[in-house]
């Protein structure tokens, strides 16, 4: 029977089409989030607030999501957290109109909505209809942010900002930088002459993403061991946008093919994370092979300077004196090293094999 067939029969695939996501995959990261509950909703009543200052730093602070979507296309993770981003967006957006005793509330018809609201269904563009009927001058209030990353083509969504790029270039990265600091839209070329970037990170008024995400993979092979290793690849990708892009603190979330180097992948990426878990979402398919990292609380080590300098006396660098945009430089160039020692590695593996054949 072939894919599109085998699909139809998918309860997952058909609740897709039902919900009005792009793909089933919308599904593994509602579960994924279920669980580790990364991105939250944002619930003002549960806040004692007497006045709307304090409650609109409750949301900026906690449940206004600067989020980067890599390997994004189709677009049906965008269009998760697109409803997450928008539903805590029209929340803090109506209780401020409720404060103001605005009119334009009447006709929102907000329990209704409320009570019906499911992230296993795409709200995205009654979402949208709402925000724009409550839209306020306030600058206080700040709007998610939703950067999607893929070298194929995603169709457009608005609050979605989509760059087509290669997630191993540097030029991507400091797209996805710009994006979400609000000086380009998309694909935009040429703004230099508008925004110094280094400027602004020197006057810490910079913002990083809360998290990142991806749920790329590369063309199955069906042989599990080079399947492995070119999705870890990938996940070093990922793990150098996260070095530039993902605050302190923030969270990554990443298809994996789990085999036999999966411990030494997940021993590297502790040295970047708190804690690093594996699940396995239940609309994933059984037969599969993919898992999901989720790895919690992101941090910029020093361990691995002071390990290259234990192996390089020469040109020791001084890690105390390094700043934090000085350790994010420094870790993405480690990471590209060791993305190529591996490739280099793989490549002498299979060049032994081949002559061990002969």
């Amino acid at each position: 029977m072939g894919k599109l067939s085998k699909d139809r029969r998918d309860i997952y695939y058909r609740k897709a089409k039902e919900s009005g996501y792009r793909a089933r995959s919308s599904f593994k990261l509602i579960q994924i989030n279920e669980k580790f509950g990364i991105l939250k909703l944002f619930k003002p009543d549960i806040y004692n607030c007497n006045n709307e200052k304090d409650l609109i730093n409750i949301y900026n602070e906690h449940y206004c999501y600067n989020i980067v979507d890599l390997c994004a296309a189709p677009g049906s993770w965008s269009q998760v957290l697109k409803n997450i981003c928008l539903y805590n967006y029209y929340q803090i957006l109506y209780m401020i109109n409720k404060y103001n005793n605005n009119e334009n509330i009447k006709n929102i018809q907000h329990e209704e909505f409320l009570n019906k609201f499911s992230l296993y269904i795409n709200y995205n563009e009654e979402l949208e209809n709402k925000i724009k009927n409550l839209k306020i001058k306030c600058s206080n209030i700040k709007e998610p942010n939703i950067v999607a990353v893929d070298l194929q083509e995603i169709g457009n969504m608005n609050y979605v900002k989509i760059i087509q790029g290669d997630i191993t270039k540097m030029s991507t990265i400091d797209k996805i930088l710009k994006c979400m600091n609000n000086k380009i839209n998309s694909d935009e070329e040429n703004v230099n002459v508008f925004y110094n970037m280094e400027q602004q990170k020197k006057e810490n008024n910079f913002s990083y993403a809360h998290t990142v995400v991806s749920d790329g993979a590369p063309d199955i092979t069906g042989m599990n061991d080079i399947d492995e290793f070119i999705q870890s690849q990938l996940i070093l990708s990922s793990l150098k946008v996260c070095c530039s892009v993902l605050k302190v603190g923030g969270n990554f979330i990443s298809k994996i093919f789990r085999g036999e180097h999966t411990g030494l992948l997940i021993l590297h990426l502790n040295k970047f994370f708190q804690r690093v878990y594996i699940c396995k979402p239940q609309s994933s398919r059984n037969k599969s092979l993919e898992s999901f990292l989720v790895c919690l609380n992101f941090s910029l080590p020093r361990s691995n300077i002071i390990s290259m300098n234990n192996h390089n006396a020469e040109n020791k660098i001084n890690d105390k004196y390094l700043s934090e945009e000085q350790m994010r430089k420094f870790h993405a160039q480690l990471i590209t090293y060791k993305d190529k020692d591996d490739q280099e590695s793989e490549e002498k593996k299979e060049n032994y094999n081949s002559h061990d054949n002969n």
